[in-house]
Order: C-alpha cells, then structure tokens, then sequence
C-alpha cells in the first residue's frame, strides 16, 4: 500500500475545507493540497496531491491530482516522480539513487494552474535511548466469556517504551504484528490480518502498551517510535485550537496548501506468548 498508514491518517483536504479562512486563496478558486511524507532510510512513495475545491462548488469527491510534474530536489539534484498506478493521486520515485538521509533538507516542486508550488523540509535524527521494559509478555487465550474474567489482571500490566526526550518534542508510535498468520488472544474477537496501531503525536518520553488496545496477538510486534519534525509539530499544534477561536492549519507548501515533512524512527520488539 502506498500511503504509508504511519502518516497517521490526515486528510489535509478535510482539514482545510473545514476552516472559515483559507490563505492565499479567494472563493471560487481552487488549490492543490500535498500531502508528502519523507521517511529517513526510505524510497519516497508517499506523495499524494489533491485539489482543494470552492465552497460553491458541487463536487462531492475529493479530486485527485493526477498528472503533476513533482520534483524531489536533494544537493542541488532534481530527481522527477511517476504516478503511482496502486493509488491515483500518489505518486513516486522509482529510482535508487535518491536516499532520505537524517539532516537533510530536501525540496519540493510542481507547477499547478501555471504556478510554482515549492515545500521543503529537513528530516529529523531517529529518536536516542529508545527502550522496552521487556521483550516478551505470556497472555492466556480467551476461549469463553470466563477466560475473559480471569484474564482481567492482565489488563493493567503494560510493556513501557521510553526515549530521551528533553526538549519536549513530538513523537508517535506505530505497532506491528510481524507474524504471517498471527493467532487472536481473543478468538471470539479475530482479525482477519497482522493488527496494528498508530498513536496520536505525543511530547511525552513513555508510551505504555495495554492488552488489546496495543496489541491482540499473539507473535513477534515491532514498536517504531517516529521522531515529528517541526512542521509536523506545527501542523498538530494547529489543529489542536479551540474550536472558538479557529485559525487556518499549518502550511509549508507557497502557492498551495498541506504539508511536505519527513520521519526518522527507532525500533523496539517483544513477543507475545501463549500461557
């Protein structure tokens, strides 16, 4: 899949729809609205475009953007992405002498309705001190409704991941389930595919893993804890406002809307056994 569900899920079109003020832009024009991760040690293949449309408009879909000319620019080099066929609107670089290095700053380029969008970001260092309190955990398998009872105690026991975190930045955390044909704790409840879970951006330095809200699995889970560069802290902090006092989001895109940003990520495991 593409869109890497690390992004965390934002549609940014929504996001922007939403505002009573959107800068720039008068009633009756429309906008291109990026959506592109850039993750360190990672091929790029999470650009996304999109039109923001009038509010007279009657469209009811989103309208992708589907033949941009978008460029990468790294060290003064251009590298040109190609339309991805898994996701219209997406697109890619198929190359592979592009690499997303930590502390780099990288460009971006397209032109829409016969103007210059440019974005830049610079991709932050993976987290330091990453840790798990422990590398496996033993959880009963739930076959009746009084399995269910007598694994209650199980529900306070948590697996703590840490980082430094002096400076009180963002981080988030993605949990996988590494297994090909993981078995459900809770067989009355089984997924269909590996479980996993993406947390909201947090400035705190712990994040505590429960019995079925962090994993429900059994198997080998891998813990990526994604160090946010600062437009992303940005475009969070905004849409964090009180609805009283609505602002437009965060932009880092001239001559459009959305975000250009980039992750770099720390991994942890632990093991989830049958006991």
């Amino acid at each position: 899949m593409i869109a890497k569900k690390y992004a965390i899920g934002l549609i940014l079109l929504t996001i922007f729809s939403a505002c009573e003020e959107v800068p720039e832009f008068q009633i009756g024009e429309s906008a291109p609205v990026v959506q592109a991760y850039l993750y360190a040690g990672e091929p790029i293949d999470d650009v996304r475009l999109t039109e923001l449309v009038p509010f007279v408009s009657d469209v009811e879909e989103v309208p992708v953007i589907t033949n941009a000319e978008i460029i990468i620019i790294s060290e003064g080099n251009r590298y040109s992405l190609s339309p991805a066929s898994e996701l219209e609107g997406t697109y890619r670089y198929e190359g592979d002498d592009l690499a997303i290095t930590s502390g780099n700053t990288y460009g971006l380029e397209f032109t829409y309705q016969g103007e210059l969008a440019t974005a830049e970001t610079t991709v932050p260092f993976p987290p330091e001190e990453t840790q798990i309190s422990q590398p496996e955990i033993s959880v009963p398998q739930i076959l009746t409704r009084r399995d269910l009872l007598q694994i209650r105690d199980s529900f306070s026991e948590t697996i703590d991941v840490t980082w430094d975190n002096n400076e009180g930045e963002y981080y988030y955390v993605l949990i996988e389930n590494l297994e090909e044909s993981p078995e459900a704790i809770d067989v009355n409840n089984s997924l269909p595919r590996q479980f996993s879970f993406v947390s909201e951006p947090t400035q705190e330095n712990i994040f505590p893993l429960r019995l079925f809200v962090h994993y429900q699995q059994y198997g080998l889970h891998r813990v990526r804890l994604f160090r946010v560069n600062e437009e992303y802290a940005n475009l969070y902090e905004s849409l964090e406002q009180d609805s009283r006092n609505l602002n437009e989001p965060f932009s880092n895109v001239r001559n459009g809307l959305g975000i250009f940003t980039g992750f770099a990520y720390d991994a942890v495991y632990f093991e989830v056994k049958k006991r």
